[in-house]
């Protein structure tokens, strides 16, 4: 599974969670499934335990800058 990227839209905060303490924060990276997905994928981000604000700057953009060789905010 730590070989994959796998993409927040999982419709539960418990389920990220758990996904998190799985594979890692540097796997996981935004998906909205817009538009029939989270209507408010940054919202539902905040609202897990195991995101904290290193784990959220991952997960909404560092890490697929990353993987596409993009420059990263700083």
């Amino acid at each position: 599974m730590k070989r994959f990227y796998y993409d927040t839209c999982v419709y539960d905060t418990m389920t990220l969670d758990a996904l998190i303490a799985q594979v890692g924060v540097d796997r996981i990276i935004l998906g909205s499934d817009f538009p029939v997905g989270e209507s408010d994928p940054i919202g539902f981000l905040r609202r897990c335990e195991k995101i904290d604000d290193k784990a959220f700057a991952l997960i909404s953009g560092e890490t697929v800058c990353g993987i596409l060789g993009l420059p990263r905010d700083k």
